[in-house]
């Protein structure tokens, strides 16, 4: 038979009918799949815990401790946000700030033009500095970097890409710490410095990398004592010499007189 005849049968032409709707039914589905990416300029915060592997041996509520942190800084991060939008600081009406878990990490992001960097890193370090504390209070202590630049999330899935997000991602591991600290991005955004939220510091790095910038000024006196902080780092041990510099560089950066009073009680008479 003829193969032109063929290609005409009503059969065959139905069936090339039937394979074409089901490779633009195909397309479609993978169009579907694809995820949206959404361009943003912000300010950008990682924060890890500080011990996390093997935290199950001494504290069997690491989870829900984690799941209670997060809550934490979401409702904080919601509450402050609105608080810093009501005064006008941001132009965005809402959801400027997000925050999303992957394992121990914690990513912190805030939609924010040029001329809000300066109240945007003001935010997060109000948001840290009620992290921080409640972070060692829990036993998880966490330590980060903030950073202030262009950034991508995808639309309904924890996942970020982006020159903010690769700045302080390699940033937020590197200090011997609990604390944040402003990358070099965010502190050359950083105009008008207040001691309220964040204080020029010279960071202790792991690797005696020297840089001056800005730490989340998060200890109040008011709220969580020398001594408390001091008993939650008991609660931490056992403190062997591989991690005891990050408590004693965390004790150092509280304020300078505290540092003293704390050396003061030690030393003997």
């Amino acid at each position: 038979m003829d193969i032109k005849k063929i290609e005409h049968i009503p059969e065959i032409e139905n069936l090339k009918i039937k394979g074409a709707e089901e490779i633009e039914d195909s397309k479609r589905e993978e169009d579907a799949k694809k995820i949206e990416i959404v361009p943003n300029q912000g300010v950008v915060t990682i924060l890890d815990i500080l011990g996390w592997k093997g935290i199950w041996q001494r504290n069997k509520n690491a989870l829900q401790d984690l799941d209670d942190l997060v809550n934490e800084i979401e409702t904080f991060a919601s509450s402050s946000s609105k608080l810093f939008r009501n005064f006008q600081k941001f132009g965005v009406e809402d959801n400027i700030t997000k925050v999303m878990v992957i394992s121990d990490t914690i990513v912190i992001t805030t939609s924010a033009e040029e001329n809000d960097s300066n109240n945007a890193l003001d935010l997060h370090g109000l948001i840290c500095k009620d992290a921080i504390p409640y972070s060692i209070m829990k036993g998880i202590p966490v330590r980060g970097a903030t950073c202030y630049g262009e950034f991508a999330t995808g639309k309904g899935i924890n996942s970020f890409v982006g020159k903010a997000v690769d700045e302080a991602a390699s940033w937020h591991e590197t200090t011997d710490w609990i604390g944040v600290i402003m990358t070099p991005s965010a502190k050359y955004s950083y105009h008008t410095p207040t001691e309220d939220y964040w204080k020029e510091t010279d960071p202790p790095f792991k690797n005696n990398l020297k840089f001056s910038t800005y730490g989340v000024n998060w200890i109040n006196q008011e709220d969580l004592s020398l001594q408390e902080i001091l008993k939650a780092f008991i609660n931490l041990s056992p403190i062997i010499p591989d991690i005891v510099n990050k408590f004693e560089n965390t004790i150092k950066f509280i304020t300078p007189e505290k540092s003293a009073t704390h050396k003061k009680n030690i030393l003997p008479e």
